[in-house]
């Protein structure tokens, strides 16, 4: 399923999550745009009693926003490229060389 960030119709800035007012405008008219793919800022390692331990990232979009998403694989590095796919309510980001 893909994820999707809000762009104001009127000066065109994404902000995730959605806002009444746009911060840039103080426009209020909204569209949605698919978001595929970001940038990984920085992540953490979450230790779980799951199967395997889990790696929370924040990555900034290419649209712009910033968002939180669970990290697959194993190896991770600042300013690594990552598909984003929402899987139910959760956000997640795999290193785009192994996101097919």
């Amino acid at each position: 399923m893909s994820f999707t960030v809000d762009r104001c119709s009127a000066c065109l800035h994404a902000v995730y999550p959605a806002r009444y007012l746009c911060p840039r405008c103080r426009g209020s008219d909204w569209h949605p745009v698919t978001v595929r793919s970001g940038t990984l800022l920085q992540f953490t390692h979450m230790p779980g009693k799951r199967a395997g331990d889990d790696h929370l990232g924040t990555l900034r979009t290419d649209d712009g926003p910033l968002v939180i998403a669970r990290l697959t694989g194993k190896a991770h590095d600042k300013g690594q490229r990552y598909a984003l796919r929402l899987d139910g309510d959760a956000l997640i980001a795999a290193p785009e060389s192994s996101a097919a």
